[in-house]
């Protein structure tokens, strides 16, 4: 018992020495001290988007672009009959994977029917339909809109 016990003690000692230290053996064993350092994958799922509705209102997801860490979404709240306004909202990843809305360039009230959406390199592009005036039915916006913006990190700049 006593001999059993030593080799379980002096083996691991004899391979880090000749395998030259530590941070082999550790690489050896498969462990990865650094594995905390790695980031998580983003829960695009977990994104609080409820909040952006009146309560017990769904929210509808009607377009989803990633780009890294970053996500932009054409969301509307559920109407339940006509064509309810759009919104824009950008939402960004930390490295443990938690999703946060980092911005909404395009907010209900800007009467916006959006029919494409992109995002690349930190810029959010829309395009869409929208109402020359109040006289114009909610069915049939009447005037193209496309809009650009960029993220920096912290906040959203209007590009064109």
């Amino acid at each position: 018992m006593l001999r059993s016990l030593s080799l379980v003690i002096v083996a691991p000692i004899v391979a880090i020495l000749a395998l030259g230290g530590v941070a082999t053996w550790v690489a050896w064993r498969g462990d990865d001290s650094r594995s905390s350092d790695r980031e998580a994958p983003p829960k695009w799922d977990d994104a609080p988007l409820s909040k952006l509705c009146p309560a017990d209102t769904p929210v509808v997801v009607d377009e989803h672009r990633i780009d890294g860490r970053l996500a932009a979404e054409v969301v509307h709240c559920d109407a339940g009959a006509g064509s309810p306004p759009s919104m824009v909202v950008l939402l960004a990843a930390d490295q443990r994977g938690r999703v946060t809305v980092a911005g909404i360039p395009l907010e209900e009230k800007d009467q916006v029917q959006v029919s494409g959406l992109g995002l690349k390199s930190n810029v959010i592009s829309v395009a869409g339909r929208t109402y020359s005036s109040n006289e114009v039915p909610r069915c049939c916006p009447d005037l193209q809109f496309a809009r650009t913006w960029r993220w920096d990190g912290h906040s959203l700049t209007t590009v064109r």
